[in-house]
């Protein structure tokens, strides 16, 4: 490192806490060390989530039905075909459809659905 100080001005807004934690990262690249994850990364689980909501929303599209959708996600021997409705199962893509139609929609990628399959 040189020995001219760098000042970081920062504005104690409701972006306070990311811009610290770029601010720390900046300082840390400029120590030559490790920058560790990315603050706008997604946890695992949230991406597989993410993954599977994408997946339902795809098979909705194609005109799969609800039952058909979890079967494609959490494999047909975890969808019994006697009390469908009473397994965990039953409401996941109905959960995840919700989800990904939300996450789709802003993109303008699908059209509110209001029709049940299932």
């Amino acid at each position: 490192m040189s020995a001219h100080a760098i000042v970081v001005d920062l504005p104690l807004d409701a972006d306070f806490e990311l811009r610290l934690g770029a601010a720390r990262r900046f300082w840390l690249a400029l120590e030559g060390r490790a920058l560790g994850m990315s603050p706008l990364a997604l946890p695992a689980l949230k991406q597989r989530r993410l993954i599977l909501a994408l997946r339902a929303v795809d098979a909705w599209q194609k005109g799969n039905s609800y039952r058909q959708i979890a079967q494609g996600l959490f494999g047909s021997r975890r969808i019994a075909e006697r009390a469908w409705k009473q397994t965990i199962c039953a409401a996941k893509p109905f959960d995840l459809l919700s989800w990904g139609g939300a996450s789709c929609a802003f993109a303008g990628e699908l059209a509110p659905q209001t029709q049940a399959q299932g």
